[in-house]
């Protein structure tokens, strides 16, 4: 649980449990996060959170920020989280590196509630912080 692990392409007999696993969840309890393990017979809910996230396309949080850091998801949760501490009202995350929906990244991330949003090239990043003006 440090999201040091890369994203592997699951087997296809495990991807279609775990998608009848979420068809479950979801017509028994409606919107719902779950974490899941596979023992290669069958899926286990590991933990589940109720409720929707308005995490979508390549926003993890959603909101607008005057002043923007980039996070290299390679240096680790407590890295991230030092991070945000750190952090003001106002300013926001690009996050850049593999990072699901459901991870732990992505969870720190909604609970501190500064706009996050997703940069998979890290190419196009500047070293420094990016500044955006609003309204300009």
């Amino acid at each position: 649980m440090l999201n040091t692990a890369k994203r592997v392409v699951l087997p296809a007999t495990i991807q279609v449990d775990i998608t009848e696993l979420h068809q479950d969840i979801f017509n028994q309890l409606g919107p719902a996060q779950f974490e899941s393990a596979h023992d290669g017979m069958k899926p286990w809910i590991v933990q589940i959170h109720h409720g929707e996230t308005e995490s979508a396309g390549n926003v993890i949080v959603p909101g607008e920020a005057y002043k923007w850091h980039h996070f290299d998801v390679n240096l680790g949760l407590e890295a991230l989280r030092s991070k945000i501490h750190l952090m003001v009202v106002g300013e926001g995350l690009i996050i850049v590196g593999d990072v699901g929906f459901t991870s732990h990244i992505a969870g720190v991330l909604r609970e501190a509630k500064f706009p996050a949003r997703l940069s998979s090239d890290w190419s196009k990043m500047d070293e420094q912080t990016i500044e955006v003006r609003l309204h300009q």
